[in-house]
């Protein structure tokens, strides 16, 4: 057991995997409320009288930002194939690119884009800039790097640009696949809460009803061909392959593959982009006309506000 072996038990993680960039950052940039606090302290040590910060003063250091860094990472053309940020600290630091591309998934305020398929071995470069209060400054050169494929794959894929060009079709359609499942949650979101908005008028509300129910109806019927019939699945009735479980399972499979795809991974995504064309017209219509349409209708009707919906102002009444 590790509690009785002293000094002689000793544990660390594994080094990251991938390019690591050591830099040196020499300036220290100080924020105008750390300044402050220093100003404010070399006052009281010389016994003199501290000022109360003016209202204008105190807004600029709330809207005042912290410097960060940023390590724009290009490829061989020049193209951008990856940023990574930093918080800014002076001295020496490390940060390692992990060799893979931006996940493209969908992005929150509180999540940054995370890996996705892996690059190209080959020659690279790496600049680093300094963001801070809307300003930009590059600090380095862009330094080039080399970028290799590690040893020991059991079956390297022939040619590995068809390979890669194969992995951006399958992340391409994955940023596609997995926005329009979101924007079906956010329509089913709206849909529940322009219900209670109807309930909310002093007016007859039937017909209103009849059409929510109506758009969430189409609405359900997407979500089927999305993920399959899961009622008749949990009655372990025989039911088609569901456009995600076509691509999802294919796409897991070629996440980290090194191999060429096969001819099962590229039917698999054809029959899944096949099949999803007709669904995201349909959604696209729901969302942008349908579903448009009726939270117009509850506007005019000075309905509650609803979730996405623009309420209208005509100045004094």
């Amino acid at each position: 057991a590790k509690g009785f072996q002293g000094h002689g038990f000793y544990a660390a993680k594994n080094p990251p995997i991938g390019a690591t960039f050591t830099y040196f950052v020499k300036d220290k940039i100080k924020t105008l409320k750390q300044q402050r606090q220093e100003a404010e302290r070399k006052l009281m040590k010389e016994g003199k009288d501290v000022p109360f910060p003016s209202y204008e003063d105190y807004v600029a250091e709330q809207e005042d930002q912290a410097p960060a860094l940023e390590f724009v990472i290009k490829d061989e053309a020049g193209n951008i194939v990856r940023k990574l940020s930093s918080r800014y600290r002076t001295g020496v630091n490390r940060i390692t690119w992990s060799g893979r591309l931006a996940d493209l998934n969908p992005v929150t305020g509180n999540r940054n884009p995370g890996d996705g398929i892996m690059a190209m071995p080959g020659t690279y470069s790496v600049t680093l800039y300094r963001h801070h209060n809307g300003e930009t400054t590059a600090l380095t050169e862009a330094v080039p790097f080399e970028l290799k494929a590690l040893e020991g794959t059991t079956l390297p894929a022939d040619n590995r640009s068809e390979l890669v060009a194969f992995q951006k079709k399958t992340a391409e359609f994955q940023r596609v696949f997995s926005g329009a499942t979101n924007m079906m949650n956010t329509a089913g979101t709206k849909l529940k809460a322009m219900e209670k908005a109807v309930m909310a008028l002093n007016a007859p509300s039937s017909d209103w009803m009849s059409e929510i129910k109506d758009l969430d109806k189409t609405l359900q019927d997407l979500r089927m061909q999305v993920y399959g019939d899961r009622r008749a699945s949990r009655l372990d009735l025989d039911t088609e392959p569901s456009i995600a479980s076509r691509f999802q399972g294919m796409a897991y499979a070629g996440y980290s593959s090194t191999s060429a795809p096969t001819e099962t991974m590229r039917r698999e995504l054809t029959l899944a982009q096949e099949a999803f064309a007709p669904v995201h017209k349909a959604l696209k219509q729901l969302v942008e006309k349908e579903i448009k349409a009726m939270e117009d209708k509850l506007e005019a009707a000075g309905a509650p506000y609803t979730p996405g919906r623009m309420i209208e102002y005509g100045g004094k009444n």
